[in-house]
Order: structure tokens, then C-alpha cells, then sequence
């Protein structure tokens, strides 16, 4: 997984305070329990269930920003393991995209891999973020904006972002 470091430096990219960062990254990265809730890394991946429930509790602790810093260690978790298993600059540009899209529900990206490769990265933006429709109200709004920022830092900076996890084995 990239350093603090790494997350440190796209944290402050994002408008995040070193704070709520630090204070999320750590929630993350050293597990334990978070409001009565086992954390770890791969908590915030897999389901939306898991997906909703950790903006849920990362907004009440910490607000937006918690939400933010959330999807960004999981975007950068997650970019991170893809490069490290050998793929592609295109494979990683959409299947983080369709994690921030699909709010980490691993069967939408099983699909879109079915795809010709020509067509996953074109197909992943043209989709919606409805997934962000099943979160409760009171954080449907904010985690639908952060997603919708968040894969635009990513769209724009992608090979900045590689080459900061690179730099950071």
C-alpha cells in the first residue's frame, strides 16, 4: 500500500486538511474497531453495504471531509494494487474510475472487464453514479460530489498519481 506520504500529497490535492486525513489514513491502515465497526483495508471495498457504511461513519466523525479522505485512500489503496499486479495505465484509469463510480461493488467491474478493451474506459464514463442512490440521505448529496471530484482529480492526473506511487516502493 503507498506511504502516508503518497496520501499526504493527493490529500492536499484534494483541499484535505493534514488532519482528517492523517486521523483517516490511520483508521484504515491500522485496523481495530471504528465506532463499534471492524476496520481494515479491504472494509471500504467489495460491497456497497461496506462502502455505504463507511461514509456513513467517516461523515459522522469527521463530516465531508472524512468522506473524501475515505474514497481517496481506497482510490489510491486500490491504484496501487493494480499497478503492483502489472497493469496497464488504461486498466487502471477505469477500474478506478468504475470503484468511485460503482461505490466499490466488485461485480460492476467484472463486468465492464467483459468488455472490449477499446470500449471499458469509454463505457465506465459514460455511466452514472447511481450506486450513490442506496446511501441514506444524509450523506447521499456530499459522497455523490466528492465521487464525482474525486474521478476527476483521477481522470486528469493519472500518470502524475502513478508516478507517485512508483516513486514511493
Amino acid at each position: 500500500m503507498p506511504s502516508w506520504r503518497v496520501h499526504r500529497l493527493w490529500a492536499g490535492r484534494l483541499g484535505l486538511s493534514n488532519r482528517v486525513s492523517e486521523d483517516v489514513d490511520r483508521i484504515i491502515d491500522l485496523g481495530g474497531f471504528f465506532k463499534g465497526y471492524k476496520i481494515g483495508h479491504d472494509w471500504i471495498r467489495g460491497s456497497i453495504g461496506s462502502f455505504e457504511l463507511a461514509a456513513e461513519l467517516f461523515h459522522e466523525e469527521f463530516g465531508a471531509e472524512g468522506i473524501k479522505a475515505m474514497m481517496l485512500h481506497g482510490s489510491l489503496d486500490y491504484m496501487d494494487s493494480l499497478a503492483r499486479m502489472g497493469y496497464d495505465y488504461e486498466e487502471i484509469l477505469w477500474r478506478t474510475i468504475a470503484w468511485i463510480k460503482f461505490a466499490g461493488v466488485e461485480n460492476a467491474t467484472r463486468y465492464v472487464s467483459q468488455l472490449p478493451e477499446e470500449e471499458r474506459i469509454k463505457w465506465v464514463l459514460s455511466q452514472s453514479y447511481s450506486y450513490y442512490n442506496y446511501f441514506k440521505k444524509n450523506v447521499r448529496e456530499a459522497t455523490l460530489k466528492i465521487a464525482e471530484e474525486l474521478a476527476q482529480l483521477i481522470k486528469k492526473n493519472i500518470n502524475e498519481i502513478l508516478a507517485s506511487l512508483r516513486a514511493d516502493v
